[in-house]
């Protein structure tokens, strides 16, 4: 099994609720782009901004 494969089987297991396993798979995705060399910062700040806009929403 891969690396990815085993963290996102980590996740499934310790979430409780659908919710919390979104929430775990924003945040490794959050941390991708910020330290992946393709995507610059103002890419990050901007889905995060849409993000947020969505959270405020519901």
């Amino acid at each position: 099994m891969s690396a990815l494969r085993e963290l996102l089987a980590s996740y499934r297991s310790a979430s409780r609720t659908e919710r919390e396993k979104d929430s775990y798979f924003e945040l490794l995705f959050k941390d991708f782009l910020k330290n992946d060399p393709t995507y610059s910062p103002a890419i990050l700040s901007s889905v995060y901004i849409q993000r947020l806009g969505r959270i405020r929403k519901h």
